[in-house]
């Protein structure tokens, strides 16, 4: 698991800057949502950030494949960190992966689990 957030580390660590070709790319891919809360800019009245969904601190490319748009709330709260300690279970999962899960799946799953109807 990722240790806690670092400014130091970050900033030793930061991106080059994404081609604002491939920003384009991400941001009609992700429909201008962000990939974790869903929101639009025109919701949060901040212009949307892109995401390296695997950290460029843990290895994570600037590829179309590792990237996805986040707003700012979301991108600070995630951070670096790609795995947290599930507080019911005790065991270490891995975060949501906006191109490879579906918030519904998700939700079902929460509703099933503890038995809401709708």
């Amino acid at each position: 698991m990722a240790g806690p957030f670092s400014f130091a580390t970050a900033v030793d660590v930061m991106s080059e800057p994404i081609p604002g070709k491939l920003r384009a790319q991400v941001a009609q891919r992700d429909r201008h949502r962000c990939c974790y809360c869903l929101t639009t800019e025109a919701n949060s009245g901040v212009a949307m950030t892109c995401d390296h969904i695997q950290p460029v601190s843990q290895g994570g490319l600037t590829t179309l494949e590792n990237l996805c748009l986040a707003c700012s709330a979301c991108n600070i709260f995630k951070s670096n960190t790609t795995e947290v300690l599930d507080l019911v279970s005790g065991k270490t999962v891995a975060l949501f992966h906006p191109l490879q899960q579906v918030w519904s799946d998700i939700l079902c799953g929460v509703r099933i689990k503890l038995g809401w109807k709708g």
